[in-house]
């Protein structure tokens, strides 16, 4: 009897050592029956097809096919494309009523945060499937009674930055929110890419924790989905594409397009991250992208507490293990102890989160968060020829409401501009400009745009307070009794 075909005995390798499943994108992974229940690709670098060549190696002494190794890959894709689908995890994922962490370590350890408390498991919870990348590096072991301190003591930073900081943190490890993103400015020397490298290593370590922009949007796709929090590093500007691709890399909205340019099966990208950018200027933005940042300005360090990188990183290591357990305690207290919110941010998840820590450290991240929206709306819209037209219109007549089509609103702003290169070119284009102003518009100058249905579809743009339009961008004092 002739020995069986080495495709078949490929499949059969699989199929006594790994379990099939499907994500929720449609892409199928390998999942060990024995040890860390990992998911794994089935082909690619780190993938299925490598472990079934090197085991097809040891049993037989040499190398399978590549004709068997395809074959093999083509009928086990096909297996698990019947299979239903469940979640597949990068570094953290929500229970009813808590969290998981992978720690990223070869034992495949995990951290169970849940009823107040975390605890450390040899490996995740049954049902939990975690994946990993080439971006995922272990996170240090978290020790008991530890602190967030230490990493106060390696920046310079004010009060208001440190409770933002420690907000931020909790979030980044929260996969089922949107998270504001945190951008770190300051001049030469304030230490942003020290900071931005610092936070990365305490929720989701890389070898590769900060990196360039972006050239094109499938680079983008392919980083993000590869950790759960992105950083980038020295951004002086952000283009138009791109500023689109973080808002959407935030909120989770998906892309979908062609595998290959030869087929018609359609890929879906729709992952939500957590994003750290260092240098950016604020000035640059589009409003959309301002509304969900987190902005934290750190000072110059002084000569007396520079000191290498080498002494940082040294120092960093050191206090890694006691910042992830004070973080870990943070963690415990906020999903234990939600806090209702009577007024939040257009980020009304992250408003939840931030009141829940500032309840456990009594601090003000929430306040200092919209206090640094406010100021972020100002500066998006000075720079903003559409936002300094609608102003000027609104100043010249008496009357705080104007109402009228989009076609004449498109009319009389346009006569109030030298500006043609970022003026939109039809009042259909005005609209849209004005829908992503909105909230800008309101937080700066306390102006409501609304786009009433029905015939003509007009356009109302109100003062909420009739002061409010005399004393220009900033903080807007709400009127007595408003909500």
């Amino acid at each position: 009897m002739s020995p069986p075909p080495q495709a078949t005995v490929l499949v059969q390798m699989a199929s006594q050592g790994y379990d099939f499943v499907v994500d929720e994108r449609g892409q199928a992974h390998a999942v060990p029956k024995r040890g860390p229940r990992l998911a794994m690709p089935l082909s690619g670098k780190g993938a299925l097809s490598r472990q079934l060549m090197l085991a097809f190696y040891e049993a037989y002494g040499k190398p399978p096919s590549n004709n068997a190794l395809t074959g093999a890959m083509q009928v086990l894709e096909a297996r698990a494309a019947g299979a239903d689908r469940v979640p597949v995890h990068l570094r953290s994922a929500r229970l009813a009523k808590g969290l998981v962490i992978d720690l990223g370590d070869a034992d495949g350890r995990a951290v169970v945060v849940k009823d107040g408390a975390w605890k450390i498991l040899k490996r995740a919870p049954d049902g939990v499937i975690f994946r990993r990348t080439a971006l995922t590096s272990a996170m240090p072991r978290p020790v008991r009674h530890g602190k967030l301190d230490p990493l106060r003591d390696l920046i310079n930073i004010s009060d208001e930055g440190w409770d933002m900081l420690r907000a931020w943190l909790v979030m980044a490890l929260l996969p089922d929110i949107p998270v504001p993103i945190l951008s770190l400015t300051g001049t030469q020397g304030s230490g942003k890419t020290s900071l931005g490298r610092a936070v990365i290593a305490l929720v989701d370590p890389s070898p590769s924790p900060l990196r360039t922009p972006p050239r094109a949007a499938d680079e983008w796709h392919t980083v993000a989905a590869a950790s759960r929090v992105v950083g980038l590093d020295n951004l002086s500007s952000i283009q138009g594409w791109f500023s689109d691709l973080l808002c959407r890399t935030v909120t989770g909205d998906g892309a979908a397009k062609r595998q290959l340019y030869t087929d018609d099966e359609i890929h879906v990208t729709n992952f939500r991250r957590a994003i750290v950018l260092t240098s950016i200027d604020p000035g640059g933005l589009r409003g959309d992208l301002g509304d969900r940042l987190m902005p934290i300005e750190l000072d110059a360090i002084t000569a007396v507490r520079r000191r290498t990188e080498d002494e940082l990183n040294a120092q960093l290591q050191r206090d890694l293990p006691l910042m992830l357990g004070g973080l870990l305690d943070l963690v415990a207290e906020v999903l234990d102890k939600p806090v209702e919110v009577a007024e939040l941010p257009r980020m009304g998840d992250a408003g939840h989160i931030m009141a829940a820590v500032d309840a456990a450290l009594g601090s003000d991240a929430l306040g200092s968060f919209q206090r640094a929206q406010d100021d972020i709306a100002g500066i998006v819209l000075e720079g903003d020829p559409v936002a300094a037209a609608v102003v000027q219109l609104l100043r010249e007549q008496a009357d705080p409401v104007w109402v009228g089509t989009a076609t004449e609103l498109f009319g009389l702003l346009s006569g109030k501009t030298l500006e043609r290169r970022q003026w939109p070119g039809n009042p259909r284009g005005l609209s849209a400009r004005l829908k992503k102003l909105k909230p800008a518009l309101r937080a700066a100058y306390g102006l409501d745009v609304d786009f009433e249905r029905g015939k003509g579809r007009r356009v109302r743009l109100r003062y909420r307070d009739g002061e409010t339009r005399r004393r220009g961008p900033g903080r807007v004092q709400r009127a007595a009794g408003e909500e």
